[in-house]
C-alpha cells in the first residue's frame, strides 16, 4: 500500500493556516484514480480495485509545531504526526514505513508529505503536497521508483466539518 508523508515547503516560523483543519472526504468524481500510484507501488489488482472504491475521510488536527492528520478507509485507520523541524526521522504507520521530513511554508497555505523507503530492492520516494483551493483541500501524490519518472495524480477532499 502507499505510504505517504507530508512535507511543508518553506520554514517553519507559523503553524499551519487553520483552513486546513477539519474533517475531509475524498471526492472520487473529482479526483484522479489511485490505481496508477498503487500499480506503480507494486500492489496487486485486488489491492488496487478496492482502493479504488474507497472514500477515505481525513480528520487534521493543528498545533503550531505539529499536523495530526487521522486517516480512515473504511478498511483500517492510520495516524500521521507531522513535525516542523524537517528533521528525517523513522515514519509511522508500516513496518517498513521508512523516513520523512515534514516542515509547513511560512503562512502555512502549503502542506506536502515526503517519504523515502526501500521494499523489494526498490527505492520508493512519495510526495504528497495539500493545499486548500476553493474551500476544497487538494492532494498532489507522486511517485518515484528507482531512476524512473514520477507518476502523478491529483485528489479532492470535501470539507465535512471545521472543528468546534
Amino acid at each position: 500500500m502507499l505510504c505517504a508523508i507530508f512535507v511543508l515547503v518553506g520554514t517553519a516560523l507559523a503553524g499551519p493556516d487553520a483552513a486546513f483543519a477539519g474533517t475531509w472526504q475524498l471526492d472520487l468524481s473529482a479526483s484522479d484514480p489511485v490505481e496508477v500510484i498503487l500499480e506503480a507501488s507494486g500492489a496487486s489488482w485486488l489491492e488496487r480495485k478496492a482502493a479504488a472504491i474507497m472514500r477515505p475521510v481525513q480528520s487534521i488536527a493543528l498545533e503550531r509545531e505539529r499536523i495530526t492528520i487521522t486517516t480512515l478507509t473504511g478498511r483500517d485507520s492510520r495516524v500521521q504526526v507531522l513535525l516542523a523541524d524537517d528533521t528525517p526521522h523513522a515514519a509511522s504507520g508500516e513496518e517498513d514505513a521508512g523516513t520523512t521530513q515534514s516542515r509547513w511554508s511560512e503562512r502555512g497555505q502549503l502542506i506536502t508529505e515526503i517519504m523515502k523507503r526501500t521494499h523489494d530492492d526498490r527505492t520508493m520516494r512519495s510526495t504528497i503536497t495539500r493545499w486548500i483551493q476553493e474551500g476544497d483541500m487538494v492532494q498532489r501524490i507522486s511517485l518515484s521508483i528507482d531512476d524512473a519518472a514520477p507518476v502523478t495524480i491529483e485528489r479532492v477532499y470535501r470539507r465535512l466539518s471545521a472543528p468546534g
